[in-house]
């Protein structure tokens, strides 16, 4: 299948296209942290090694080792991983890291006063391609104010309007795929599947595979755990807050190394994760062996604010503290191990929330920078995870996951209504069929998570759901190149 349809002009006004040489300036916009990762992968993949342009500001230059050997300018709104990138960014994007109709509204003022401000500093730096990734009601609104306040600015030096993640379609109506066929010159989908929703309405489409693959299938995963203290591999790797008791009795958070099962990896070293990482029970293991299982509440802070007390109410039955019961009193049948190790993956944006909320919890978990998250995911056995991006990652590695969500009850009702596809979680839609559990809205609640815990301590199912999560493999890469690197060498024409 080819990658690139090419379909006749859409515009009377031809913009100079990067190829053609010269400085190369791109106003690129994420609008939250997976746009993030993957928009510095793009700007490195451009240029990896910029400098800034001289007059300060948000600009870097090359030439640098990337596609592009002429000088080149980078503005726009990004993370931190952009930031390391060389972009100043114009705010910070946990402004515009919301999800529902009725959270939006809320926060209606500052996303508007962002838009505004997005587009006038388009207009003012006269870009070549503005790069928008995710996020797609944001980069519309954006793009229209942009079109419509600058008339004479199109005119005389019109922008391409290039779009990163195929918005939904499938999912909300193909008929909304015209919409976006009408604003953006360029799409970069990540599958084949989505490419006829929008080449049917003339958008140019490339299919450049999912990034989060790129270091997940063809390379290993390298401790990355920052300032947090971890064993040596020698003692056991990753330490974490168990809910054993300690030799007085008292229930402790201690920081301890689980013990790895003879079948265990150390390190994710090979393709991707077994998924029997650490697990007690497991290829022989001892049924009381220490378990690491991710608390995933998500990278927005309204999913966090959402999602983290119901986390805290399945782990203490999952692990119940001292005095506080057990597991078999609230889900019934025998209870389950008797020895947890909790992580929680965090963000820049709600690190400080988690820790403050966390620091209270009987069984304290040990918060790991999202940098580290996939050694973290190696070791894990299973991940309770909020619905996202995060679920691809776990699916890619194998990873035994139980999917949540909860949203404001009318955008979970409207979303019932509007919503044309049958799961939420990527692998799920993929496959057709159900392979990670998804308990969302009302079916979020501790007794079914713990539920799904219980049967994933059987071999038998955990084997079952990684046979299953195996037949994705070969749909989230293609042409054994990076989803960064596809796109860098379309937007210089190589």
């Amino acid at each position: 299948m080819k990658n690139i349809v090419n379909n006749p002009p859409r515009r009377a006004v031809k913009a100079r296209h990067p190829s053609e040489g010269g400085e190369l300036k791109i106003f690129i916009i994420a609008g939250e942290v997976s746009g993030d990762i993957l928009g510095a992968k793009i700007m490195q993949a451009l240029n990896p090694t910029p400098r800034p342009c001289g007059g300060g500001g948000s600009r870097f230059c090359g030439p640098g080792g990337g596609l592009n050997k002429s000088k080149i300018q980078f503005m726009g709104v990004g993370g931190s991983e952009m930031r390391r990138a060389g972009l100043k960014s114009l705010f910070p994007i946990s402004d515009l890291a919301v999800m529902g109709l009725a959270e939006v509204i809320a926060r209606a003022s500052t996303l508007t006063r962002r838009i505004n401000e997005t587009a006038a500093a388009i207009i003012k730096f006269h870009p070549d391609i503005v790069l928008t990734i995710d996020a797609p009601s944001f980069a519309t609104r954006v793009i229209k104010k942009v079109k419509s306040q600058s008339p004479a600015t199109i005119t005389n030096h019109q922008p391409l309007f290039y779009h990163v993640v195929a918005p939904q379609v499938w999912a909300w109506g193909p008929w909304r795929a015209k919409k976006y066929a009408a604003t953006f010159d360029r799409l970069y989908a990540f599958f084949d599947f989505e490419v006829p929703y929008f080449t049917k309405y003339g958008l140019n489409t490339i299919a450049v595979g999912h990034p989060i693959a790129d270091g997940l299938i063809a390379g290993s995963v390298a401790p990355s755990w920052g300032g947090l203290s971890r064993r040596s591999d020698s003692e056991g790797g990753l330490g974490g807050a168990t809910s054993e008791k300690n030799s007085n009795n008292k229930s402790s958070n201690k920081v301890a190394p689980p013990r790895l099962t003879s079948s265990a990896t150390p390190l994710h070293r090979g393709p991707r994760a077994t998924g029997c990482v650490a697990w007690g029970g497991h290829e022989g293991g001892d049924a009381t062996e220490q378990t690491n299982i991710a608390l995933i509440p998500g990278s927005r802070m309204s999913e966090v604010k959402r999602l983290l007390p119901l986390l805290r109410a399945a782990a203490e039955l999952i692990a119940p503290p001292l005095g506080g019961g057990s597991a078999r009193s609230a889900v019934g049948g025998a209870a389950l191990n008797k020895s947890y190790n909790f992580y929680i993956p965090v963000v820049e944006t709600t690190k400080k929330y988690i820790e403050q909320e966390t620091k209270n919890w009987p069984v304290r978990p040990v918060l790991i920078p999202a940098a580290g998250r996939y050694e973290l995911f190696a070791r894990t056995g299973i991940a309770i995870a909020a619905s996202g991006t995060v679920t691809a990652e776990l699916a890619i590695m194998h990873i035994p996951t139980i999917v949540i969500y909860k949203m404001n009850p009318l955008t979970m009702f409207l979303a019932r209504i509007m919503v044309k596809t049958k799961w939420v979680s990527l692998v799920n839609i993929l496959l057709k069929k159900t392979v990670f559990p998804e308990l969302l809205g009302g079916a979020a609640n501790a007794d079914d998570i713990v539920r799904n815990v219980r049967r994933l301590e059987n071999p038998d199912a955990r084997e079952k759901m990684i046979a299953k999560l195996s037949r994705a493999d070969n749909m989230w890469q293609r042409d054994n190149q990076s989803a960064a690197e596809l796109i860098a060498k379309d937007i210089v024409g190589k």
